[in-house]
């Protein structure tokens, strides 16, 4: 939640994705520690992962832009949690809730 709160100060319109069915090790990972696994846009709508089209796609300055951006936001995001200690425990707290 705090990512996306950041991702909205830099874009006014965040595409909302649709349900993906794709495997990832992010879902172990999420039993064990609180996670993150951000999907972040760096080809045109209806390029399909895993293609040429794709591949073509990543190389550019639009991708390039895009995945500087959003490292900075995660940076961002990283470095809130980490030094703030309340907002530390409410995600430690509401991970052993859910959990």
């Amino acid at each position: 939640m705090i990512f996306l709160k950041k991702r909205r100060i830099f874009e006014e319109n965040i595409e909302k994705l649709p349900l993906l069915s794709a495997s990832t090790d992010i879902g172990n990972v999420s039993h064990i520690i609180p996670s993150l696994h951000p999907l972040i846009k760096v080809v045109s709508k209806g390029i399909i992962p895993h293609t040429k089209e794709f591949a073509k796609g990543v190389i550019s300055e639009k991708a390039d832009k895009t995945l500087i951006k959003e490292s900075k936001l995660l940076a961002l995001t990283a470095y809130q949690v980490m030094s703030d200690k309340n907002m530390l425990n409410k995600i430690i707290q509401e991970f052993k809730r859910y959990r």
